[in-house]
């Protein structure tokens, strides 16, 4: 830690919601850090998730008063019963009229005292650089980072012709794909300055299982449990094709869905759920032991954020970087060969037949993964890049 502070270049990510989280924005820190950069990540309230993070010493500062976070923790976690709704319900109001904004004012104060500690700051998603512009931060020295494309925008009152002025005078853009570009271009009506970074990881040094031809294989989910995964879908398709199905992740907001699959797998021992965090090298050492992992997704609206997903999904470079082969309803030419298992609809006749064809080439696809990993989604490749664009506003 001392090391790392004692480079000039002093950076901080900031974002509103849920920014320690991203696999994007750890692999950003993590590589400035290794850069000998000073970086630090700001928000304004981690989630259970945020606060078990550990980026090899790069500090996450929550903004909001811990009273505010705990109190509404406390409140989440109630029974899902008729007493907890009312609770919740009566909380949401009161939270939304007064604990809400009063933390919010802290958090801001806070922010604007934090400021001159940083000579560049990435600002993730609208909310974050409306914040700085708001306290006199000079976007010059400042990054966006669209992780969502033109969602969250779209989701605000503000008009567009404030959100391009704003972004028009920050340094640079980042953006996942090209499709998250151009469907952001089209909702602003003009086009920025971008460098692309895929959701991608700082390569890891991480050895697969060894498997066998006759073994069976281990399917594993790994990632928010949502309705957009299409788990329920996949599990009533896939009963009679699966030796090993096993679901980890958060279900934080989406516990009637995650209590449904909960429900509807009771008395299936060939399928299991894990609901605990695992910090990046457990989550890495974990998925080794699987063979194909599942990113199926449900288009939740006609936003370019449901786009492009190849490129664009935390759970497709874990697995791949784990070696894993990876089973996906994205239609893309990538998709169509090893180590993608394509699966445009979710019946027992292609479930089956796609695990016979993997199960018949298991070192074709393990190999394949490893391949793409390094190819596409290796976040030095796109890091490099941007880091060279860093200095250029640094010198």
């Amino acid at each position: 830690m001392k090391e790392n502070r004692q480079n000039n270049k002093r950076i901080a990510i900031f974002g509103a919601f849920e920014t320690e989280v991203s696999p994007t924005v750890k692999s950003i820190a993590l590589y400035l850090k290794d850069q000998n950069m000073w970086v630090e990540i700001l928000v304004y309230s981690t989630t259970n998730i945020g606060r078990n993070i550990q980026l090899n010493g790069i500090p996450i500062i929550e903004l909001k008063p811990q009273a505010w976070r705990n109190l509404l923790n406390a409140i989440r976690s109630m029974p899902q019963n008729i007493v907890g709704k009312i609770v919740r319900h009566i909380y949401a109001r009161i939270d939304k009229a007064i604990f809400n904004p009063i933390a919010t004012r802290i958090a801001l104060n806070r922010l604007r005292k934090r400021l001159n500690n940083y000579e560049l700051i990435i600002a993730g998603e609208w909310y974050g650089l409306n914040d700085l512009y708001a306290l006199g931060y000079p976007l010059s020295r400042v990054i966006y980072l669209s992780l969502e494309a033109e969602d969250q925008m779209s989701c605000s009152s503000i008009e567009k012709h404030y959100i391009n002025e704003l972004l028009s005078k920050c340094a640079f853009l980042i953006i996942q794909s090209e499709e998250r570009r151009n469907g952001l271009t089209k909702y602003l009506g003009r086009d920025f300055n971008f460098e692309y970074l895929p959701v991608s990881l700082i390569p890891v040094q991480n050895k697969p299982r060894s498997i066998k031809k006759e073994e069976k294989i281990n399917l594993i989910y790994s990632g928010y449990i949502h309705e957009y995964s299409y788990l329920k879908e996949f599990i009533a398709a896939s009963l009679s094709s699966i030796n090993n199905l096993v679901i980890q992740g958060q279900a934080t907001g989406c516990e009637k869905y995650l209590s449904e699959i909960i429900s509807s797998t009771k008395s299936h021992h060939n399928i299991s759920i894990i609901n605990n965090y695992m910090d990046d090298s457990q989550h890495a050492a974990f998925l080794s032991q699987f063979d194909v992992g599942l990113a199926l997704y449900k288009k939740m609206s006609d936003s370019s954020n449901w786009q492009g997903l190849l490129f664009s999904s935390g759970k497709i470079a874990a697995y791949l970087w784990s070696g894993l082969a990876v089973m996906t309803n994205i239609d893309h030419p990538l998709t169509k060969q090893a180590p993608f298992i394509y699966l445009p609809e979710f019946t027992p006749e292609n479930i089956s037949g796609a695990l016979k064809k993997f199960d018949e080439q298991k070192d074709i696809y393990r190999s394949a993964a490893l391949e793409t990993a390094r190819k596409y989604y290796n976040a030095d490749l796109y890091l490099n890049k941007i880091k060279s664009r860093i200095d250029s506003i640094l010198c």
